[in-house]
């Protein structure tokens, strides 16, 4: 691959890194007038160079065309992910109660609520006011007939979106702000009401009742629970009503993409189209045709499953693949791809940031780049062994394009995700092609009936051979932590033993090993530090207590609902950060009591002690009686709504400040907060603060 061959890739980069820095900045300094007009000046420039058609400053016009579109892409990151607000608009929102908004996306429902991604049109006193928002409806009869398209009158309090309340957890607010959401309201029961019903997207509109129309086809052929789930989620890009453990085994076995529709299935769907369509290859006007109805059916499959990032790119790539053949030009797939991405990038740079986007493209380029190479390693003599060694190359190539970025973002590596991806790949193609089937035959109750007996088998197969590799010893390795420098590190040694493998020479070889090296190190040094730390992590879980004692990278876990690390709180809350901190923590309830030496960590019913530290547990309905002296600890722990009045408390207890966390009622943290600021006591809430952090080797 030379890279002088495909001047796209070199405003493609720059833009992507206008992008990038567009979305690290933090705080909006920078005028709107100045970031329009930049990306303007540069071209203007660029252009006036090329004019003087001198050949010694041509590479000052590529430089500064280079440097608008880099600017371009700050641009249009930055002004989407930090839009201006007036002083009156804040306050209206703030302050505001009723909105007249209209449901822009179709309505997620969740186990105890209706989340729909919703647009204020104006106050319901005709203040103007054009905010996205994010709404969730108390889920009922009346909010379950919500739809895609509804304009509503809502009673709701709108907040901005929170940071992450826990160290390293899912930044929900940056999420939802490459979505342009930046706000968020709970409506009640009864909290809003129906207006009108007008769709804003006549095509998403319709795609979304078709989709519901052919996924009720696989329900009216007598599938149910997991089949059915995994049929419209492969089929139709709707995974909502999988269950979790299912889609957690796919994961474990490193073929979660099946459930996302993907290149695989458009390219399973233009490769159908394509053989129907032979006949039409007869002369330039039927060719045309033919590329117009592979294009008009590529897209219209994109919209029935929800134009997702992977669909779109799989549909714009395979748009110039075959507008390529058309104008009977041998298409670089490189070529493809690139522009794909540039004009993906143009309509929506956010995207950039979406890890199914990156993850796509990584693991295409990854196949383009590797899999011929690997695929000539071995020539088997016989079809069914070339044929699986074909699937092999195509998996373990995928693999080497997509493993360091997807180890960075879920912290495992699926160790047997060849022997996985080889018989996944071989039944999903089987089962895309089934279920494509059943919908052309839909118009027949008895050939339905038969083809989805055939469908619930094969997805019945399938789950039982993912389930049985994830159930083998040693099937993830998990808790792996490195960081983007290490990424990049780790992409260019994969591609440095490519060009070893391809060329033979000792330079490429001594380039790997460099460069593997520099990532071991990295690890090392992070992994050293991180063993030195000595600290008390209180997090903020929702109703519960978790508190994390760790000693140079053994810790103690205390909590009153975490009995195990297969719990969703700890799934969600604290697993990540022990895994970026290198952590190993042993779980312990509040009602156990332990000696661990290894931890420097001590528990005698509601003492505690940790290294220099001290800790009281005060839980509900506990009695204390002043005997004389008083017991002396470093923090007071409220946990679980102690009704002793802190006045008492402070009569048997000295204590030097107050931790109060979720656990306990706003009532109950209102009382203490009142006594700790009339007795200028230093508190923390979890419940208005987050986490609360203590460096254990500080005191």
């Amino acid at each position: 691959m030379n890279f002088s061959n495909y001047p796209i890739l070199k405003i493609l980069l720059s833009f992507i890194l206008g992008i990038i820095s567009g979305g690290s900045v933090i705080f909006p300094f920078f005028s709107v007038p100045l970031l329009i007009v930049c990306p303007l000046v540069f071209v203007l420039i660029s252009i006036i160079i090329f004019s003087i058609g001198e050949y010694k400053w041509q590479w000052l016009a590529g430089l500064t065309l280079n440097i608008a579109f880099f600017s371009a892409g700050f641009m249009m990151t930055f002004l989407r992910l930090n839009p201006e607000y007036s002083l009156e608009k804040k306050e209206l929102l703030r302050t505001n109660h009723y909105w007249l908004v209209k449901i822009i996306d179709i309505p997620v429902e969740k186990t105890n609520s209706i989340r729909a991604i919703s647009f204020i049109e104006r106050t319901v006193n005709n203040e103007n006011v054009k905010e996205k928002v994010l709404l969730y409806f108390k889920n009922d009869t009346a909010a379950s007939h919500i739809q895609y398209g509804d304009l509503l009158l809502v009673n709701t309090k709108l907040a901005a979106i929170k940071q992450p309340r826990n160290p390293d957890a899912f930044d929900y607010r940056k999420f939802m702000s490459r979505k342009g959401v930046f706000y968020s309201g709970f409506v009640p029961k009864d909290g809003f009401v129906f207006l009108r019903h007008s769709s804003p997207n006549f095509i998403k509109k319709y795609s979304s009742r078709l989709q519901q129309t052919l996924a009720a086809q696989f329900a009216r052929a007598g599938m149910v629970g997991d089949e059915y789930s995994i049929i419209t989620a492969i089929l139709l890009g709707n995974d909502d009503t999988m269950d979790p453990e299912l889609k957690e085994s796919y994961a474990s076995t490193g073929v979660s993409h099946i459930l996302s529709v993907s290149g695989m299935h458009v390219g399973i769907i233009y490769m159908i189209l394509n053989f129907l369509l032979k006949p039409l290859e007869m002369n330039k006007r039927s060719k045309t045709l033919k590329a117009l109805i592979l294009l008009l059916f590529i897209w219209f499959y994109a919209n029935i499953t929800g134009l997702s990032p992977s669909v779109n790119r799989a549909a714009a790539m395979f748009t110039f693949v075959t507008f390529g053949n058309l104008m009977l030009r041998n298409t670089n797939i490189f070529h493809s791809l690139f522009a794909s991405m540039f004009v993906l990038l143009a309509i929506n740079p956010l995207l950039i940031f979406d890890i199914g986007f990156q993850l796509s493209y990584l693991a295409l380029f990854g196949i383009v780049i590797f899999q011929k190479p690997i695929l000539a390693l071995w020539d088997p003599k016989f079809k069914i062994a070339r044929y699986f060694w074909e699937l092999i190359s195509v998996s373990f190539a995928a693999q080497l394009g997509t493993f360091p970025i997807s180890v960075y973002y879920f912290g495992q590596f699926p160790n047997y995700f060849l022997l996985a991806n080889m018989a996944v790949m071989l039944l999903s193609f089987v089962i895309v092609i089934s279920g494509v089937v059943l919908l052309f035959v839909s118009f027949s109750s008895l050939l339905v009936s038969w083809v989805g007996i055939l469908l619930i088998y094969e997805i019945k197969g399938m789950n039982y051979i993912i389930q049985t590799i994830e159930k083998l010893p040693f099937s993830v390795t998990s808790m792996i932590d490195y960081n983007i420098p290490q990424v990049l590190v780790l992409y260019v040694t994969i591609f440095s033993l490519y060009l070893l493998f391809m060329k033979k020479r000792k330079k490429f070889f001594f380039l790997s090993l460099s460069f593997f090296s520099l990532f071991a190190l990295i690890y090392v040094h992070d992994k050293v530090i991180c063993s030195k730390k000595e600290e008390i992590m209180v997090y903020s879980l929702n109703r519960a207590t978790a508190i994390n004692f760790n000693h140079y990278g053994e810790s103690i876990l205390l909590s009153d609902t975490i009995t195990s690390k297969n719990t969703s709180q700890y799934q969600f809350a604290i697993e990540n950060h022990e895994r970026k901190s290198h952590i190993n923590s042993q779980c312990l309830s509040f009602s156990q009591n332990g000696d661990f030496p290894e931890q420097q960590f001590y528990k005698a019913d509601n003492f505690i002690c940790f290294g220099k530290h001290s800790f009281y547990l005060l839980s509900r309905n506990q009695k204390l009686f002043p005997v004389g002296k008083k017991i002396r600890v470093e923090y007071l722990y409220l946990h679980g709504n102690p009704t002793i009045a802190p006045e008492k408390v402070m009569k048997s207890i000295h204590f030097e400040k107050v931790i109060i966390d979720e656990s306990n009622s706003q009532y109950y943290e209102n009382k203490w907060i009142e006594a700790c600021q009339h007795h200028s006591i230093p508190f923390h809430s979890t419940r208005q603060s987050g986490f609360l952090q203590i460096n254990a080797l500080s005191k």
